[in-house]
């Protein structure tokens, strides 16, 4: 049987995980996936109580140590000292993850972005107002810049560098609070410099290239001295408008379907077709206001899949194969998806009547 102390060590871990996962579902909600977000003002106070909480906690233990009383409140409570020790260690080490985790984009970099092109970015605290305890946010900066896909692995993987593919012109961004307690740094007027790309000769596989943008700030907690990298959602990098098509169709299968714990930007392969249609039906209902019809998934499904456009496959007479019939469906990779429709006919199927 758990001790009090015991269960509320577990009971503040699962709160912390709660929390965490609120905001990747936030995340998830810019990609533009199916989620339930919750709104910034309504996740920052949650955040901003359960740090006071912790904080709280931390004060006590730190009475406990310094009255010489955690021996006494052991014996009374008829569990060993190092039960205290450990939950006092985990309350810090909570904290320093909810201080990382709460650093996101409120309103990420655009998909593309090109040199000649000035663009926009705002980082927001969720913890808002309760950095004031520890430090003086006027003092607070990041700095923005452009990592490539084994760059983002690094620092995933904890490894500190400054290494980047790009400096960011006005890249450097001060932290404000403004009256409602949001504290945010906003990335204004920013262009890309000299890019460096990877050593491929492959100038396609260079234009394809999936990149980030890196805000990485420092702030001093608890006398010690915490770099807080914040990755971006993936983008790309480009040099005319008509490389546009094609690498929002790249992003695109980035944004729907890759994994949430993956390194850095790797994507399956193959995914079932009546996934790659609910993105594409949710994609249209965004553009237009209507979802894509059992004809046009048809269509997108034959064109797709080279299946006779004529006669198509029985499990295409639905709109989402594989989803209503129960079985797995047919697989769709990316290339197959990528290509273009190939005729003119596509715009008549696909094709909005008044």
């Amino acid at each position: 049987m758990r001790s009090w102390l015991e269960q509320l060590h577990c009971d503040t871990q699962t709160v912390l995980r709660e929390i965490q996962e609120i905001i990747e579902n936030y995340i998830d909600f810019q990609r533009g996936r199916h989620v339930q977000g919750h709104e910034l003002k309504d996740t920052q106070g949650v955040c901003e109580i359960f740090f006071q909480y912790l904080s709280d906690v931390d004060d006590q233990f730190n009475q406990l140590h310094i009255n010489r009383m955690t021996t006494l409140m052991c014996t009374l409570d008829n569990f060993p000292e190092y039960v205290i020790n450990t939950w006092w260690t985990d309350v810090l080490r909570f904290m320093q993850e909810l201080l990382k985790s709460t650093l996101i984009f409120e309103e990420q970099p655009p998909t593309i972005i090109r040199k000649d092109k000035k663009f926009h970015a705002k980082v927001r605290w969720l913890i808002g107002s309760k950095i004031e305890t520890f430090a003086n946010i006027d003092q607070l900066t990041g700095i923005a810049t452009i990592l490539n896909n084994e760059m983002v692995k690094n620092v995933k993987q904890g490894v500190c560098s400054e290494q980047s593919v790009s400096k960011i012109q006005n890249g450097m961004a001060k932290f404000e609070i403004n009256q409602n307690g949001e504290v945010s740094a906003k990335l204004r007027e920013c262009k890309i410099m000299l890019i460096n790309r990877n050593g491929s000769k492959d100038s396609d596989k260079k234009i394809h290239e999936k990149f980030a943008v890196l805000f990485r700030t420092r702030i001093v907690w608890n006398n010690t001295a915490i770099d807080i990298p914040l990755l971006s959602l993936p983008l790309c990098l480009a040099t005319h408008v008509h490389q546009d098509e094609n690498l929002h169709a790249m992003l695109m299968w980035d944004y729907a379907f890759a994994a949430k714990d993956r390194l850095a930007f790797e994507v399956p392969d193959t995914v079932q077709w009546f996934q790659l249609a609910e993105i594409l039906s949710r994609m249209w209902n965004n553009s237009i206001g209507s979802h894509l019809t059992d004809a046009h998934l048809k269509y997108l499904y034959a064109a797709t899949l080279d299946a006779d456009l004529l006669a198509p496959a029985p499990e295409a007479a639905q709109g989402y194969p594989g989803r209503s019939s129960g079985t797995p469906g047919r697989l769709c990779s990316y290339p197959r998806a990528h290509k273009a429709p190939p005729d003119a006919q596509s715009r008549a199927h696909l094709s909005v009547r008044g």
